[in-house]
């Protein structure tokens, strides 16, 4: 997750075939665990962006048949934030 120290990510999500569940999202750095936010949605995924030297995640979420939403959560230096796309 991180380009200068080695920090690990965790989706904890359900299983179940739902279109949309929730998603809570851990780091895992210099040994301890670090909730960040809950995510609900289809999935949710880091992508090739960084951010502060950190992966930039996106997140799906199904608002009706045929209708996707996305969501952007960005590194602010302390923890991850919503960020509306662009």
């Amino acid at each position: 997750m991180s380009s200068t120290k080695r920090v690990f990510a965790c989706f904890a999500e359900a299983v179940s075939s739902a279109k949309n569940t929730y998603t809570g999202v851990f780091l895992f750095a210099d040994g301890k665990i670090s909730p960040q936010f809950v995510f609900f949605g289809a999935s949710i995924q880091t992508i090739s962006k960084w951010r502060n030297e950190y992966k930039v995640l996106l997140g799906s979420e199904l608002i009706e048949a045929g209708v996707w939403e996305k969501h952007f959560y960005v590194w602010n230096g302390k923890i991850y934030v919503y960020r509306k796309p662009q």
